[in-house]
């Protein structure tokens, strides 16, 4: 990010993971979605949609399939931009995800200003979750946070039967 180097890494991802899709989509094996992880400063940049749109129509993926991931670093003071490319993801049928959720600067104000689909829960709060009673009634708040505001909740890092019970 600080090089400027996460603009082509990006593109190149996008355009990867596009052009994976269209051919698991070609071969009858239809993935769900596919997700990419986007650079809270590169979502800022009022080009990126472009960027997206180019990807989306070059590869032929079905957009629905497609999710940008942003983590809570997200630059809200820029919220114009912001969300002229929220605007600009909706438009094109693609969804979005606050990934890492509850790791960095969680706050309700972005819940509010972002419209999101889906929660991605921080591992960090998965690994603990059947030992630790605080980071078990984060995990179930969450859940039912995401519930009540209508997005899709996902708790990354199950890794056992244990943790996927809870």
């Amino acid at each position: 990010e600080q090089t400027g180097d996460i603009a082509w890494i990006t593109d190149w991802a996008l355009n990867t993971a596009c052009t994976a899709w269209t051919k698991w989509n070609d071969t009858g094996g239809r993935p769900a979605s596919i997700s990419v992880n986007v650079s809270p400063v590169l979502f800022a940049d009022p080009r990126f949609i472009e960027t997206v749109t180019k990807a989306v129509k070059s590869t032929g993926i079905d957009p629905h399939t497609l999710e940008l991931e942003i983590t809570e670093g997200l630059e809200l003071h820029q919220r114009n931009t912001v969300a002229d490319t929220i605007a600009g993801i909706k438009k094109l049928g693609l969804r979005l995800s606050i990934d890492d959720f509850g790791a960095g600067f969680a706050s309700f104000s972005y819940l509010r200003s972002l419209d999101v689909d889906c929660l991605k829960v921080d591992r960090s709060f998965v690994s603990n979750a059947t030992t630790n009673t605080t980071d078990g009634a984060i995990l179930h708040a969450v859940r039912e946070l995401g519930h009540r505001l209508g997005v899709k909740t996902v708790a990354e890092g199950i890794e056992d039967l244990e943790h996927a019970d809870f």
